[in-house]
């Protein structure tokens, strides 16, 4: 929802989806941070949106510390919107925040029973958040079936995240079957609203390969950016309405970009050493979005 002009008519904000071709790795936070600080040393109004995001916190002690700091489970992509952008409010950016850890090989019988759980999100998953921005309400839920497979060392983190957090005990399967549902995606709604009040544009982040993070973003959106390590490419919101409606919603990159046809602009990226160093090199994407 955008806020009215002085005119007196409702400027609705742009909206921009950037999803990645690899599951992981594609660099879709780098670009969103980089598009972000481009258009705002334009002097445009930008807002970031990651609906739904999943981080392991093996190898993220930086976001449980900033989670047990805020008292609001954080993952590794806002974490960086706020490193690098500030000014984000980490509920209404990310309404639904999910937490895994690899569980502890010696609570298997056996190492492909093991590997089996490593690549399962209801076996991994050991806390989650749901930030409802209309009812200005947080959940936060802990998994004791998963949080008890984890090390020892581990198992006290999440717990003592757990205890900060007002964690409710919860069934992993249950929630994640809830989180899919047309509940899930009026939450999600909620804050996208929140978010256009003040924006003029919103640069909504997919997750993994996924081509958007809840399907009734990409009725809302004018612009489609597939990331891949080096490459950004833009199309326009249409194409890939046209698209999606061709393969019948489909839900990954690889098997939506051979249908988009020839983009609009087609960007190779250098190598950055942060998102900042990125941003000087975006700007042909950025002439096109916000010209």
């Amino acid at each position: 929802m955008a806020a009215p002009t002085s005119e007196g008519f409702v400027a609705m904000a742009l909206r921009v989806l950037v999803s990645g071709i690899l599951e992981f790795d594609s660099g879709k936070t780098w670009s969103v941070i980089a598009l972000a600080r481009s258009l705002l040393e334009r002097g445009v109004r930008v807002a970031l949106f990651k609906p739904v995001a999943g981080h392991n916190i093996w190898g993220s002690a930086r976001t449980l510390r900033m989670s047990a700091e805020l008292g609001m489970l954080v993952g590794n992509d806002v974490s960086a919107y706020m490193r690098y952008l500030g000014g984000i409010d980490p509920g209404v950016s990310n309404p639904v925040a999910l937490a895994l850890a690899y569980p502890d090989p010696l609570a298997f019988h056996g190492v492909s029973q093991y590997l089996s759980a490593t690549v399962d999100t209801a076996s991994m998953l050991v806390l989650a958040r749901v930030h409802d921005c209309r009812a200005q309400r947080t959940q936060h839920y802990v998994f004791p079936v998963n949080v008890s497979r984890l090390t020892r060392a581990m198992r006290r983190e999440v717990e003592r995240l757990a205890e900060r957090l007002g964690a409710a005990p919860a069934h992993p399967g249950e929630t994640l079957e809830s989180l899919s549902g047309p509940g899930a995606e009026s939450v999600l709604e909620g804050c996208r609203e929140r978010l256009e009040e003040d924006a003029e544009v919103l640069i909504v982040e997919s997750f993994n390969n996924a081509v958007a993070p809840y399907n009734r973003i990409v009725d809302v959106v004018d612009f489609f950016v597939v990331v891949a390590p080096g490459r950004l490419m833009l199309y326009s919101g249409d194409r890939l309405r046209a698209a999606y409606e061709l393969l019948g919603s489909v839900s990954r990159v690889d098997r939506i970009l051979p249908v988009l046809s020839k983009p609009i602009a087609t960007l190779e990226l250098p190598i950055a050493e942060s998102p900042i160093e990125l941003a000087e090199h975006v700007g042909p994407i950025v002439d096109v979005i916000a010209p």
